[in-house]
């Protein structure tokens, strides 16, 4: 079963994190995906007991990439997913599996009707991993972001209950 290619993110992973965010072409991508916006934001969410999960994706011997759940949203029933791949990770697990695996838990015990995600253009791993799950994309904030001397489009995807 996919599952079992994840762990829970813990504080002995900020290794990992740091190694995902050095293969990025701008760090602000795993900043918005890792660390949750600010940290302001994430002492607010913790405070108010968010209810977000971190996984490490690994193939029990390499680290594969980062997962990160957010809180669902009640009234879309819908949860957003974001992503960051290590590069250089060897491809002996699908994680295309292990995000359609998660999703399907999700749909079936926490009644999730929609699952999206945003990532930038550069990021290649991220938007096949996302295509081959299913993701589909749905929608582009031009110019959306200003990093390292340049304007960087966000790319919205998602996928629907049914598809998963």
């Amino acid at each position: 079963m996919a599952i079992n290619y994840l762990r829970e993110c813990d504080g002995n992973d900020i290794a990992t994190l740091y190694e995902i965010q050095n293969q990025s072409e701008n760090s602000f991508s795993l900043m918005h995906s890792v660390f949750g916006y600010t940290q302001t934001e994430w002492g607010i969410e913790q405070k108010n007991g968010a209810d977000k999960q971190s996984f490490v994706m690994t193939d029990r011997v390499n680290d594969l990439g980062f997962i990160r759940l957010k809180r669902k949203d009640d009234v879309s029933q819908s949860v957003e997913l974001q992503l960051s791949m290590m590069s250089d990770a060897p491809k002996g697990v699908d994680p295309a599996d292990v995000i359609t695996e998660i999703m399907y838990q999700m749909e079936k015990y926490k009644n999730v009707t929609r699952f999206y995600s945003f990532i930038f253009d550069h990021e290649t791993d991220e938007k096949k991993v996302l295509e081959d799950a299913g993701f589909i994309q749905e929608a582009v904030f031009d110019d959306h972001i200003f990093s390292q001397g340049r304007y960087l489009d966000v790319l919205v995807y998602g996928i629907e209950r049914g598809v998963i």
